[in-house]
């Protein structure tokens, strides 16, 4: 049973959590809804919100005493959709009785729509989003704020990364296409201790994701682009350099493939045509962008060859 339940907002403001979850499961008839099959279970409120014990929060060390201040009251947040499905009805089971007793993460593969419209209250810590009672806002205007401290010992320390570097092990599409968040993860951690003025431990950041993705088992790609840009804002521009090197090399080979094939495969393939265009076209910005001559020269070298 209840393997939908529709919302129909009764203009209740934010309800307690909890409280919504009990009329939900309440099999009487007064917490039903008609409909053209009959009666049926419902959420009330699409406004939904969740007491937060702050002594009981800093004791379980949910937050660090250094933000103790940021810790808000209430969470309140808005389910986005007409409804929800039994496995998110099982999340808002959970969220109104864990009492903050253990961490309640969320994967960061999974699609938006099972965060629950509580994207707020995320802090990234590698490959999941930690709940907390501190309302965030991203600086990359991506999900979740990134926990440098968390996040740093995570990917430096404490994961595993197997051999991914190593050209004997095969890698799957699957496998290839979760390099991507992997990157994208290292990129943001690095744009993060940058602000924080970490530039010494972005450098092992950076450093650490192209030991483990190097491009001779998994092709640089357009998520190598913010690896090459922190570089740069790090005073490493050699490094930097040397990214928008082999990005250049892998994506001009890839328009000169794209020009050579016949206009009905081309017209196939346009996405992939486009990915590699607006690719070039960062890879100029950001050599103009810190001055690289070295790169400026192989990039326009590149380009009037393929014309």
């Amino acid at each position: 049973t209840r393997d939908y339940i529709p919302i129909y907002d009764r203009d209740l403001g934010h309800v307690v959590l909890a409280d919504i979850v009990s009329f939900i499961a309440d099999d009487s008839q007064n917490s039903k809804i008609p409909t053209s099959r009959g009666k049926t279970d419902y959420c009330p409120s699409n406004k939904l919100k969740l007491t937060v014990d702050k002594e009981k929060v800093l004791s379980m060390g949910v937050v660090e005493a250094a933000d103790s201040a940021r810790i808000v009251s209430e969470i309140k947040w808005k389910l986005k959709d007409q409804g929800f499905a039994k496995n998110q009805l099982m999340v808002l089971d959970i969220l109104a009785n864990f009492a903050w007793q253990r961490p309640i993460y969320f994967a960061i593969t999974v699609g938006n729509d099972n965060f629950m419209g509580l994207e707020d209250y995320f802090q990234l810590e590698g490959l999941a989003y930690r709940f907390v009672p501190v309302k965030t806002s991203s600086l990359d205007g991506q999900t979740g704020i990134v926990a440098t401290k968390q996040m740093y010992d995570n990917l430096i320390h404490k994961f595993k990364w197997g051999n991914m570097g190593d050209s004997a092990v095969y890698l799957d599409e699957t496998n290839m296409r979760m390099t991507m968040n992997f990157r994208n993860n290292f990129a943001r951690l690095a744009d993060a201790l940058i602000a924080e003025g970490e530039f010494d431990k972005a450098e092992v950041v950076l450093d650490r994701c192209i030991e483990i993705m190097p491009d001779e088992t998994i092709p640089f790609n357009y998520f190598n682009l913010p690896i090459a840009d922190a570089y740069y804002r790090i005073n490493k521009n050699d490094k930097g350099s040397e990214i928008i090197m082999k990005l250049a090399e892998n994506y001009f080979d890839e328009l000169s493939y794209f020009s050579s094939v016949d206009e009905k495969i081309l017209s196939k393939m346009q996405r992939e045509y486009g990915l590699a265009s607006e690719v070039i076209n960062n890879l100029f910005r950001l050599s103009q962008t810190y001055q690289d001559s070295s790169a400026i020269v192989m990039l326009n070298e590149k380009a009037v060859a393929i014309q």
